[in-house]
């Protein structure tokens, strides 16, 4: 993510030293905004376990969910060429939020021991598409 918003940068600087025109001009400074998003979002998030709960934090906020009011675990894919695999966490009732991360994150083997064993609503009820 950081290489991203460095090379958008630098793309942005050349572009604008070089009077391109405003199409890579626009499209320089696309890259380096993704970029800086994604790197911002990559060193503020974070997924906490607690004795009694779990929590997901990031820039723009945090959800917990108390072990309690888990129903159980999902995975899912999402995109078409570049595809994101995604672990979510279902909540017993709509009033509590339910919780999404990102695969590749470098999770311990606590966290995917405790995950595994949360019941697997794939395979008790999956989703249609």
């Amino acid at each position: 993510m950081l290489f991203i918003f460095v090379a958008g940068s630098v793309f942005l600087a050349v572009s604008l030293a070089d009077h391109s025109g405003w199409g890579f001009v626009g499209i320089s400074l696309a890259v380096t905004i993704g970029g800086l998003y994604e790197s911002i979002y990559a060193f503020t998030s974070e997924v906490l376990l607690y004795q009694d709960a779990i929590e997901a934090r990031s820039l723009f906020g945090s959800k917990k969910l108390e072990f309690q009011n888990i129903r159980g675990r999902r995975e899912y894919a999402t995109g078409r060429r570049t595809r994101n695999t995604y672990l979510q966490i279902e909540p017993n009732d709509g009033g509590s939020p339910s919780l999404s991360f990102e695969k590749k994150r470098d999770f311990d083997e606590a966290f995917y021991d405790w995950f595994h064993r949360l019941p697997d609503l794939d395979a008790i009820e999956p989703i249609s598409k």
